[in-house]
């Protein structure tokens, strides 16, 4: 079941007497992203050469001496990308994809739960040795590669508490529990419930919109195992009850906690960053008394101190969409390709002198500007620049990987 930590020494009993509450800790899934650190592609090896080649070292770094099989091709792919590889011998949902088009977007490692579970027991199995996410980051750390995370789900399994998932979505819905972030701002969101026969028994705090950066997913796991058949029900049937809480975290979030999970070095501190997280921006307050509920308080005693993660508001978000604006929209790009095609390239580098040197001389910036910078500069300030303009460049050239064409499509139309 993965990492487990207990605050209250756990005891199992199949003859019916009382268990013990205990909080066990997991990576869920995983999406890992693969990119060449070089400033410019060398323009003599195509990118799709590239990301076959990217894909066979990280198969030699992660996957051949697990005896886990070849690389098999396959037809279905994650969203966005238009090849892929799984490995052999693993029977769940594992993906390494990239999309011929578009060197930024990468190559991507998706672990689906269940794939990465069973990527985990291997290895223990041979080397009698645990194996996470954050050993994952750190095997593939090469001085040619920028190596972060766009998606990983943190789980906090609570374990013979005496509450239910309906219960808790209730008193969340009357305001009797009032969710809060680590600085204790009532959190704004969304809430989700399915339910069946009036009772709910999976809902979500927050949108799970492609443009959200973290969303909680509650739900009855002992029910899950026992409805799928599940690979753990043979765990579930020993337990009173068995709520999960899973947190996802993307985008931002993901690579900002890639950074924080280089450096740890145990499976102590990947639990604590898993509860330190959780609590950043979920904590669960009894709105009568004002004080943490026990699971969260339980949860608590599990943390450690960690980097908290910084989030781009919408009007940060102004700052990538200004970027996106004029990468598609305000003819900037077009102007850039006339001065080339007619003067060639040292006219556009020229070009692009002289528009640094204007700014440089005339520019002065209105009120607004001065307001804005006042208020976000500080926050944008903590952000690496290079990565902050990477993400945005990556994410514009996903939004509009549908539309445009691979280079291999783009070469076989002007062969027509």
């Amino acid at each position: 079941m993965g990492n487990v930590i207990t605050h209250v020494p756990h005891s199992i009993n199949r003859k019916g007497n009382t268990l013990k509450k205990s909080i066990q800790l997991s990576i869920d899934e995983a999406t890992i992203v693969v990119r060449s650190a070089s400033e410019q592609l060398d323009l003599m090896t195509p990118w799709k050469d590239e990301a076959e080649n990217i894909i066979f070292s990280i198969y030699h770094r992660l996957f051949y001496f697990e005896n886990l099989g070849s690389l098999i091709s396959e037809k279905t792919h994650p969203a966005g990308y238009q090849t892929s590889y799984s490995i052999e011998r693993i029977p769940y949902f594992l993906r390494l994809a990239y999309h011929e088009g578009f060197p930024q977007m990468g190559v991507i490692i998706k672990f689906s739960a269940s794939a990465l579970d069973y990527y985990r027991q291997n290895y223990q199995k041979r080397t009698n040795k645990e194996i996470d996410i954050s050993d994952i980051l750190q095997i593939l750390e090469h001085e040619n590669w920028e190596v972060h995370l766009s998606r990983i789900d943190f789980v906090a399994d609570y374990l013979n508490y005496n509450f239910s998932v309906n219960e808790l979505y209730q008193k969340i819905k009357n305001q009797d529990i009032i969710v809060r972030n680590q600085n204790k701002i009532r959190q704004n969101f969304n809430l989700e419930a399915l339910e069946k026969n009036s009772i709910v028994s999976t809902f979500y705090i927050g949108s799970r919109r492609k443009n959200v950066s973290t969303f909680l997913r509650i739900y009855d796991k002992k029910t899950e195992q026992f409805e799928t058949n599940g690979l753990k029900l043979h765990i579930a049937k020993d337990l009173d009850s068995w709520i999960r809480f899973e947190v996802v975290f993307k985008k931002d979030y993901a690579r900002q906690i890639s950074e924080i999970m280089k450096k740890i070095n145990s499976k102590e501190k990947l639990n604590e960053l898993i509860a330190n997280k959780i609590l950043e921006k979920f904590c669960f307050i009894d709105s009568s008394t004002h004080e943490l509920t026990n699971f969260s308080h339980d949860l608590l005693k599990l943390e450690n101190n960690f980097p908290s993660l910084i989030s781009r508001n919408s009007r940060n978000n102004a700052l990538s969409a200004s970027i996106m604006y004029h990468l598609k929209n305000s003819g900037l790009l077009p102007l850039f390709f006339k001065l080339q095609y007619i003067w060639g390239k040292e006219a556009l580098t020229h070009f692009l002198v002289t528009l640094v040197n204007y700014f440089e001389a005339y520019y002065s910036p209105n009120r607004d500007i001065v307001t804005w910078l006042n208020k976000y500069g500080v926050l944008l300030k903590e952000l690496d620049f290079y990565e902050f303009l990477d993400e945005t460049i990556e994410i514009f050239l996903i939004k509009n990987a549908i539309l445009l064409p691979s280079r291999e499509t783009a070469k076989k139309d002007d062969t027509k």
